[in-house]
């Protein structure tokens, strides 16, 4: 059965968000080569068609009803368009295609625990068609065995949206900056110009605003010691894992991130090499950094080591897509022949 990947042109897909697909690919197709149409004509008969969106799911659900058909759920659509969205409407709409999605799928991708909890609660969804895999793009990269941690350098990757906290994680700057004078700061954006303006607001100095294209980002990342990754404690953040973790500890950054992300809460909080935080509050979270800078003696071995265990275990590729092909309901409907 041929594996087709449905993304429409009004739901184009990033290369982080392609690079996570990869891997599903790779696990239910022999074709290492990734099969993507936008067009439901193109799609044969005998196929098992992917979808990373409800509304790409509800568009082929309902004029190829006959067809098997998974989901990948990266996130919770309703909240996150009440967050993005003024439309009452458009956040109703969202509510029942994710519904529908959910009830309708043979299959479902999630990327948390809390994900599949979170569905349990508001929708009743008990079934057993789902596989939970958190969203990552890297690999960990051996040049951290010559990496020196001796410089208080942060760094933050994103957007300047008002959900990824940036805000926040510049007035933590600012406020480290009275503690930690040699202190500094880079923002990897591609919003260049409004970093610019929000950094300027806060007379902050010390802070370098740059893009870096992604295949570039694990060597810009050997750089810096610290990753900034603070969230709110609101529902599209509980069940989320951001991408940007993998990233940071790839390169052996020490993530400085929200308990609020239920999954990483749950799967880092024994690492040495972390800052986990409990509040929003900007001096409470400049204190842990402060305290974490001057009492954690940071070497590129034990990174090396401790972050390893990360990548063989919670970031390992070959064991999501080994586990993937056991899923019992997947080798019944003969995906793999």
């Amino acid at each position: 059965m041929k594996v087709i990947f449905y993304i429409s042109s009004s739901n184009p897909v990033n290369d982080a968000t392609i690079e996570y697909l990869k891997i599903i690919n790779e696990a239910l197709s022999d074709n290492k080569e990734m099969s993507i149409v936008s067009k439901l004509k193109k799609i044969p008969n005998n196929s098992f068609v992917i979808t990373y969106t409800v509304t790409d799911f509800f568009r082929v659900k309902a004029r190829r009803p006959n067809l098997l058909i998974a989901n990948w759920f990266q996130g919770i659509i309703p909240e996150e368009a009440a967050l993005k969205e003024q439309s009452k409407f458009r956040r109703v709409i969202y509510y029942y295609l994710e519904k529908f999605a959910l009830r309708t799928s043979n299959f479902n991708f999630f990327v948390s625990k809390a994900m599949q909890k979170h569905y349990l609660k508001k929708y009743n969804y008990k079934k057993d068609n789902f596989f939970i895999m958190p969203c990552f793009n890297s690999s960990l990269q051996k040049r951290i065995k010559n990496k020196h941690f001796s410089e208080p350098s942060f760094v933050y990757i994103g957007s300047m949206a008002k959900w990824q906290c940036i805000d926040l994680t510049l007035n933590v700057f600012k406020s480290l900056k009275k503690e930690i004078p040699d202190a500094k700061l880079t923002l990897l954006t591609s919003q260049k110009e409004i970093a610019r303006e929000r950094v300027e607001q806060l007379g902050l100095k010390e802070v370098c605003i740059k893009y870096v294209r992604l295949e570039d980002i694990s060597a810009e990342l050997l750089k810096y010691k610290y990753g900034f990754l603070i969230r709110e404690n609101i529902p599209v953040n509980n069940v989320s894992t951001p991408t940007k973790m993998s990233t940071y500890l790839a390169s052996g950054v020490v993530p400085i991130f929200s308990n609020y992300i239920h999954d990483f809460r749950d799967s880092f909080s024994k690492l040495k090499f972390k800052i986990m935080l409990e509040s929003n509050s900007t001096e409470a979270i400049a204190k842990k950094i402060i305290d974490f800078d001057n009492t954690t003696k940071v070497n590129s071995e034990e990174i090396m080591n401790e972050f390893k265990t990360v990548f063989d275990s919670y970031y390992k590729k070959d064991q999501y897509i080994r586990l993937l092909r056991k899923v019992p309901i997947l080798k019944e409907k003969k995906i793999f022949e």
